[in-house]
């Protein structure tokens, strides 16, 4: 859980500049326990000293999936610590970097007990955390040509999308557009092969990812984010796909 003051912001894995600092949790784990990426939700894009920036204002929750080894038996108590580190930044600049280690542990039980404090990170999970589970009748498309990179989607959506790509292929700072056919919904934008801010070019690679999010409800879905992941000049329709 990470909360910010009022008018200050942290930063999405693709901040859109490619010089912030990125919030980010390394773990000590028992052996036989793994530990996934941190795994990021929908952020906002907002305003920066003139720039276009993906990030997190007012309260906002980072995951990780941990995974017990076939090993671990009921009763067994185990110790996790992970050290993590994060910068926030205001309208025009940013706070040295912070950092903090953090330890728990807990006791392998027979059944698992939900905890009454994870009510809100399940509303937040609906509303801006990507589900894998995308509609059935969703059909996805991502090309690139030498007018840009093009991600179109078809299937029953409302028009106040946003797509934030996560691998810093897409320029930021440069002019993006959606347009709305029917049903068909298409995301036009330009590689980023680096920009004025010092951010370098981004990685050339074989799929498009990143997460749609929109406030509106979805027909067939109680979630607001969704994880994209599809092949260039490939197609993919709705079904559950890799996460990062």
């Amino acid at each position: 859980e990470l909360t910010h003051d009022d008018h200050w912001h942290s930063y999405f894995i693709n901040d859109g500049l490619g010089t912030s600092i990125i919030p980010s949790a390394e773990w000590k784990l028992p052996d036989g326990w793994t530990a996934s990426e941190l795994l990021f939700s929908a952020p906002h894009e907002f305003a920066f000293s003139g720039a276009k920036v993906y990030g997190y204002e007012g309260t906002n929750y980072f995951f990780t999936e941990i995974t017990a080894p076939k090993s671990a038996n009921v009763g067994d108590k185990v110790e996790f610590t992970f050290d993590s580190s994060w910068q926030v930044c205001d309208d025009s600049s940013c706070l040295p970097p912070n950092s903090q280690e953090f330890t728990f542990s807990l006791t392998i039980a027979d059944t698992a007990v939900r905890n009454a404090e994870y009510t809100k990170v399940d509303d937040y999970r609906l509303q801006s955390f990507p589900t894998k589970d995308l509609p059935k009748d969703w059909k996805i498309s991502a090309s690139e040509t030498t007018d840009g990179i093009t991600l179109s989607i078809e299937g029953k959506l409302p028009e106040d999308l946003e797509f934030f790509e996560y691998d810093k292929q897409i320029d930021v700072q440069a002019t993006r557009s959606v347009t709305h056919d029917g049903d068909k919904h298409t995301f036009s934008a330009t590689r980023n092969m680096g920009n004025r801010l010092g951010g370098k070019p981004g990685p050339k690679q074989t799929n498009l990812r990143g997460i749609l999010y929109t406030a509106s409800d979805v027909e067939g879905s109680k979630n607001h984010a969704f994880w994209i992941d599809v092949s260039f000049n490939g197609s993919a329709e709705g079904a559950a796909t890799p996460a990062a």
